[in-house]
């Protein structure tokens, strides 16, 4: 059964901060190295990206690009602590910032999809950047509110493909409450893990990666056949894992926060090995890659 969105809310942090700025701030962090500066802002320059929200307080910003200390933040470069914040540190950041956002993106989701709160019967929520408990779903409860007795799942630690789990999680919940809706909720908060050291494999990520939250108001098609305001209904999903592709891309625990690796290797195994599978996961619908007037990819997770 095919699973309608009714709406989509979005929120990010009030930090703005700029390519050229974020360029800054990696290369005060990480201290000089003249080859390894040169290449850094190649990255930040090519990666064509323009701006990025930051969960951090916009003093912290300000510090670290005019060498003050007004905040006093352990995001601040320190001598004695070359690796930056401890993961402690980082996750009581992210306790600060993720039930605030992901409260703002559920209550624009909500608000447009004029449905009642207390019917939500099934909380999806995703993350991989923090964990805390009571975490997340416990702040939309209560905060929302939503009724004390909504089911919870939390999918997590599943990368950039994380809320793509969370829709198909809430279309096989969805069975469970025919015709009632659902809401699923996934809030990033990468910045908070922005690498320290020079390493450049995982440095990559700090140029690449923002903060921000979404949410989905979705309902089971059973009992409306009209397309939903959104335009969007989801007909079915499918997941593939390349063999011999684990260590491409990794997110692990570290003493200073979560760290990733992400290989050059990644775009020549996606593009070699996607269209074949992608023809087939359409052949099973009926359609074929020529069918698709739009697509939305992301090249990565």
């Amino acid at each position: 059964m095919a699973l309608d969105v009714l709406s989509i809310g979005s929120a990010v942090p009030q930090t703005l901060v700029s390519q050229e700025d974020a360029l800054t701030i990696a290369q005060t962090i990480l201290g000089p190295d003249g080859e390894d500066r040169e290449w850094l802002g190649k990255v930040y320059a090519g990666c064509g990206i323009g701006r990025r929200h930051f969960s951090v307080h916009g003093q912290v910003v300000k510090d670290i690009l005019s060498g003050t200390n007004e905040s006093n933040s352990p995001f601040l470069p320190r001598k004695q602590f070359p690796a930056g914040p401890t993961t402690k540190e980082r996750m009581d950041h992210y306790e600060e910032f993720a039930g605030p956002l992901a409260m703002q993106a559920t209550q624009s989701a909500l608000a447009d999809s004029a449905v009642d709160p207390k019917s939500i019967r099934q909380l999806i929520t995703v993350s991989c950047t923090g964990f805390f408990s009571p975490g997340v779903d416990q702040h939309l409860i209560r905060e929302v509110p939503l009724s004390p007795e909504v089911e919870r799942t939390h999918v997590g630690f599943m990368g950039c493909h994380g809320a793509l789990n969370g829709i198909r999680a809430a279309h096989g919940l969805a069975s469970l409450c025919p015709g009632e809706p659902v809401l699923m909720v996934a809030g990033e908060h990468c910045s908070l893990h922005n690498h320290y050291l020079w390493e450049k494999e995982k440095l990559v990520a700090n140029a690449l990666f923002g903060d921000g939250a979404a949410a989905m108001v979705l309902r089971q098609s059973i009992g409306h056949p009209a397309e939903p305001s959104t335009g969007l209904r989801l007909a079915g999903s499918a997941s593939c894992i390349v063999p011999n592709s684990t260590d491409l891309m990794t997110w692990k625990v570290g003493d200073n926060g979560f760290t990733m690796t992400l290989s050059p290797r990644i775009p020549a195994l996606v593009r070699r090995t996607l269209p074949g599978w992608i023809t087939g996961f359409l052949a099973e619908h009926g359609l074929t890659p020529a069918d698709i007037k739009a697509w939305a990819v992301h090249p990565g997770g």
